[in-house]
C-alpha cells in the first residue's frame, strides 16, 4: 500500500518538475527523458547537430543546409528547455523554418514566451555574375 500512495504522491511532482520526462520526436523512437538527455539523445543517437548560444537576446550565425537533419539549439546555462530547428524543402524556391522550444509541461507554464528572429542570406554568386 506504500509504494501506491507514494505513486498517488508523485503525480504532482511530475506536473510541477522541470526536470520531467519529454519525449522524443522521431518517429518509433520510444527514448524519454529529461530535457539534457534528451539533448544528448537527439545528438548522439539521432546525430542532430547541436549548436551553443551564448546567451539570450545574441545572435548566432548558422549555415544551415536546405535539406538536413533537425538541428539542436542550447543557450548555455539553460538546462531546463532546448530548442529545435528544422528546414525543410517546399517546392523549388521555398523553404519554410520552424523553431520549436522543447521544455516540460512545468517550465512551458513557468514561462517565458520565446520569440526568434531569423535573418537569411543566399550564398553569393559563383564567377562574378
Amino acid at each position: 500500500m506504500a509504494m501506491a500512495r507514494a505513486k498517488i504522491d508523485s503525480l504532482p511532482h511530475l506536473d510541477e518538475c522541470p526536470y520531467a520526462p519529454c519525449h522524443c520526436s522521431v518517429p518509433g523512437c520510444p527514448f524519454t527523458a529529461s530535457p539534457p538527455r534528451l539533448r544528448d539523445h537527439l545528438a548522439f543517437d539521432h546525430a542532430w547537430p547541436l549548436d551553443r548560444l551564448p546567451g539570450y537576446g545574441k545572435p548566432l550565425p548558422l549555415r544551415v543546409p536546405a535539406a538536413g537533419p533537425h538541428r539542436l539549439l542550447v543557450v548555455e546555462g539553460d538546462e531546463r528547455r532546448l530548442f529545435a530547428l528544422s528546414v525543410r524543402p517546399r517546392g523549388a524556391a521555398s523553404l519554410p523554418v520552424s523553431v520549436s522550444c522543447v521544455r516540460t509541461e512545468a517550465a512551458a507554464g513557468a514561462g517565458p514566451r520565446f520569440t526568434c528572429m531569423l535573418w537569411a542570406q543566399a550564398p553569393a554568386a559563383r564567377g562574378g555574375a
